[in-house]
Parts: structure tokens; C-alpha cells; sequence
């Protein structure tokens, strides 16, 4: 059982060894270990049925206090675990042998280590303590086994997002600003600028105006929260930041009542709609569907060509490379050779630019300048 957590570079591997056919264990167990992202924290917990043992030659995969004797499955152990880097962490940390013993034989006549928790050596100062609870009821014939980690992650990078307008109710000031100054653009009696050096005047201008006159557009899990409540919740949040505690606990009560009066109206306002559609059944079921749905968590994997789960980014990244490379190939070889001409084309003619900007679509994610259709 091999369990990823989202979130944080963290897999954790359950096993449990069979008494026969180690060797095709082992390849399963690797097969599993080479499809996790080096990346990850990685540990496996389980039954290995081995017994590394306490008189053997120490390697560094071993510390110097195991249980008993070892036997052969357990040198089969060591060998897996210095091909992969794996430290054993029952044998790092010194206990009493109560605290060591993971299973006792049927009518308590040999108590062994057996058992063993397994971390990459590049997290070995993440593990705090091995050791196991005697006192626990398991119902088994194993001890429970438990580790103390103590992990600290470095916070990935991410670059700021560009700043998102609410385009939906741009303001009349937004508009008469930038008109004055394209004006004033226009009018400049100064050298001729380049192309280049023109539109960066006009970016300018609009970003300007939409700092000035454009809100901000807030992001909303629910699409019936309002403005007024994120203004109440800004409001708490400054509160809890002045630690006014009597201050906070009003405006979150105002925030409960308002969040709940906001889903009320949108219900409302949905139910009306389902009225006036009764006779439309695509669009009743349309709006019964957008009330109801249920959010799908992304999955970060995906399979490759024989149906094996790949999870690495990098491995994603290659796989899509290839489905498209084979999507998109061409069937017949074409003529790619052009004539090289040192004419340079004619520049676009004003109605040719004011065309393509009337073709320009609303509701689209802005470019590279972060300025979107609706603001020209």
C-alpha cells in the first residue's frame, strides 16, 4: 500500500514481506520506490520478515542497536537498503530490548525485530525516536511500532500573480482618463517614436487609469458571496490584527449572518430562474446542476503508454511531450523551404488595428502586459 500526500513532498509505503518468492518482492518493492519523485520525503513501514540483528558488521545504512541475530533475509534487506539509501531507523536509537522486539513467536517462545520503519538517509535527522509501545492492544501477535519525525520544508517559490480587475464594472472615470491622455499622447509635438516605444506610453496609461479607477477583483469560492461581506470579513481581519477581541467576535458574527443572507438570495434568485424555465428543460436541469455540483479535486498524475502511474513532474512533462509529438505528426512530409526577401512589409493600416480590436473577445485572461480586452 503506497500512500502519497498532497501538499508536501511526502510518500509513505506500507509492506509486508511473504515468507516465499523474495526475490519477485523485492522487484515489486523497487518498482514502487523508482516511481517515486526523488523529491519526496519517502518512508516504508512494515513486515519484512528479516532480521538485521546486533553482532554483524555495521554498514551505513545500519545503526549499532538492533535486536538478536541476524539471518540471511536480513542481509537481503541491507543489501536493498544500501542500493537505495535507506537508514533503518530501529537501529539508531537505543532502548531496552522491550523496546525493540516487534513479534513474538506462537506461546511466547522467541521475541524478535521483524518489523522496521525506513527513511531516506537524506532524511535521517528527521527521525526523532523508533521504538515500540508493549503496552498497546493490537490484537497481534506485533508490537505496535511508532516513529517521532520532525520535518521541516522549504516553502516553495511560486512568482506573484499578476493583479486581476474586476473588467465586469469598470467605472466612466476609468474611460475619461485614458481618453485624456491618449489625447495628450496624440498631440505630443515631440520626435517621432517607434512602434515600441508608443505602446509602452499607451500600457502605461491604461495600467495607470485601471490602478486609479478599476477594483480589484476578488477571489471567491462561492459565487454568491458579496462585496459587502468580503468589506465586513477585511474588517475582522484588521480587527484580529489591533487584537480587539470584542471588535472581532461582533464582525464575525456579522460575517456568519451576512455569508448565510447572501446564500439565501442566491437560492432564491436560482429558484426564479428554474420557475421562468420550466418549460426549458436543458436549461432547468443547467441550473439544477450549478446548485448541486460537487467539486472534483485535481489529480496530479497521469498514465504513460503501458498504464503505469507516473507522479514526477518532470515524468508528466515527458509523457505529454510524447502523446503530442504522436498527436500532432505530420502524415506527410512538407516543403518547409522559403524564399529569404529583404522587403519589409507595409505597416498595418487604422482600420486593420481597429478590426482586430473590435474582434477581440471579453472574459479572456489578460497577456503578458495583464491588460484585457475589456479596458480598450
Amino acid at each position: 500500500m503506497t500512500v502519497r500526500l498532497q501538499g508536501h513532498p511526502m510518500n509513505i509505503s506500507k509492506i509486508q514481506a511473504p515468507e516465499e518468492e523474495i526475490t519477485d518482492f523485492y522487484e515489486m518493492v523497487q518498482d514502487v520506490v523508482d516511481s517515486i519523485p526523488k523529491k519526496d520525503f519517502l518512508m516504508i513501514l512494515g513486515d519484512w520478515n528479516a532480521k538485521i540483528g546486533k553482532t554483524r558488521e555495521r554498514s551505513e545504512c545500519i545503526g549499532n542497536y538492533g535486536l538478536g541475530i541476524g539471518n540471511e533475509r536480513g542481509d537481503r534487506l541491507e543489501e536493498f537498503c544500501v542500493a537505495n539509501s535507506f537508514t533503518i531507523g530501529n537501529t539508531l536509537f537505543e532502548h531496552h530490548p522491550r523496546r525493540l522486539w516487534t513479534w513474538m513467536s506462537p506461546g511466547d517462545r522467541a521475541r524478535n525485530q521483524i518489523d522496521y520503519i525506513m527513511v531516506k538517509k537524506r532524511w535521517r535527522t528527521s527521525l526523532q525516536n523508533v521504538k515500540t509501545r508493549p503496552g498497546a492492544d493490537c490484537g497481534s501477535d506485533h508490537q505496535l511500532l511508532m516513529a517521532k519525525l520532525r520535518l521541516r520544508l522549504k516553502a516553495k517559490k511560486c512568482d506573484s500573480a499578476p493583479t486581476r480587475y474586476d473588467v465586469e464594472n469598470i467605472p466612466s472615470q476609468f474611460s475619461v482618463e485614458v481618453k485624456n491622455k491618449f489625447e495628450l499622447l496624440l498631440r505630443n509635438d515631440e520626435a517621432e517614436q517607434t512602434p515600441n516605444e508608443l505602446w509602452e506610453d499607451m500600457k502605461e496609461t491604461v495600467e495607470n487609469a485601471a490602478k486609479n479607477h478599476i477594483p480589484k477583483k476578488r477571489k471567491r469560492k462561492q459565487p454568491w458571496i458579496s462585496n459587502q461581506t468580503f468589506d465586513i470579513a477585511d474588517d475582522r481581519k484588521r480587527a484580529k490584527a489591533k487584537r480587539n477581541r470584542g471588535e472581532w467576535t461582533r464582525l464575525n458574527k456579522a460575517v456568519t449572518s451576512s455569508v448565510k443572507e447572501n446564500k439565501r438570495k442566491y437560492i432564491e434568485g436560482k429558484c426564479e430562474d428554474l420557475e421562468r424555465h420550466k418549460n426549458n428543460s436543458k436549461a432547468a436541469f443547467a441550473i439544477v446542476k450549478e446548485i448541486t455540483k460537487k467539486r472534483i479535486p485535481r489529480l496530479d498524475v497521469i498514465n504513460d503508454e503501458n498504464g503505469k502511474t507516473l507522479t514526477a513532474n518532470e515524468d508528466i512533462k515527458e509523457r505529454w511531450v510524447q502523446y503530442s509529438t504522436k498527436l500532432f505528426a505530420a502524415q506527410e512530409q512538407v516543403d518547409t523551404q522559403w524564399e529569404e526577401s529583404d522587403e519589409m512589409e507595409p505597416p498595418p493600416l487604422r482600420s486593420e488595428v481597429e478590426l482586430a480590436m473590435k474582434q477581440l473577445k471579453d472574459g479572456k485572461s489578460p497577456g503578458f502586459d495583464n491588460l484585457t480586452s475589456e479596458m480598450w
